[in-house]
């Protein structure tokens, strides 16, 4: 759990540069903080997907995850993303006591932060189901992630939402039989794959519900 623990931590370092190469539709950079009329877009924090699904794959679910749902806010143009470094300084210096939610939201209101909401995200659970005649091939597969986003725009944070998103996809048998460290995350077949499309109908559905808790909070 440990081992895991840290990856989820050091990722926090490299965000911005992964977001930079995974986005074929623009940078984190090439963001603009305004609609063409105007309008202002709320500024949001992503934080890394923090990954206690205890799954094992040649790559990190947490990266995985978190790009993906990245990708999809800023292809909607509706958020700004920003990397608050407070908040991630703070939480890497958390390492014995880290916890994937802050818990003492008062802790938001003494750091230095640029955005107006923030976004934790855990993957609690990521297992294969067994085909029903056959315990030898994996059908099926089962995911479910907790979401919780707060709003740092009064006198005192605010949870806005706070919940648990599942999702059952099949798999068709397929998991068994394909060589992951040959067909991996970043690999150019990967989103063809049944997990592959699994994980990218699933982390749509992730940044749908945030992008419309912010907006639907954003006009209230």
């Amino acid at each position: 759990m440990i081992h895991k623990f840290r990856l989820n931590l050091n990722f926090f370092l490299i965000l911005p540069f992964l977001i930079c190469s995974s986005c074929s539709k623009g940078t984190i950079e090439e963001q603009t903080a305004y609609h063409d009329d105007g309008r202002k877009k709320p500024s949001v924090c992503l934080v890394s997907v923090f990954d206690s699904s205890l799954s094992k794959y040649p790559w990190s679910l947490s990266e995985e995850f978190t790009s993906n749902i990245q990708r999809n806010l800023m292809r909607s143009k509706e958020l700004f993303l920003v990397q608050d470094y407070a908040l991630i300084n703070y939480l890497l210096s958390q390492e014995r006591n880290f916890k994937p939610f802050i818990h003492d939201l008062q802790v938001l209101n003494n750091l230095p932060l640029h955005s107006e909401f923030v976004v934790f995200l855990e993957l609690i659970r990521h297992e294969t189901l067994e085909h029903p005649t056959n315990v030898h091939i994996k059908d099926g597969l089962d995911m479910a992630m907790r979401v919780r986003i707060i709003d740092l725009r009064g006198k005192q944070p605010k949870i806005i939402l706070q919940e648990l998103l599942e999702k059952k996809a099949s798999l068709r048998g397929s998991l068994s039989f394909i060589d992951y460290d040959a067909y991996h995350w970043a690999s150019t077949s990967f989103s063809l794959l049944p997990i592959g499309i699994a994980h990218r109908e699933f982390t749509s559905l992730l940044a749908e519900r945030i992008e419309e808790y912010i907006m639907v909070a954003k006009h209230h």
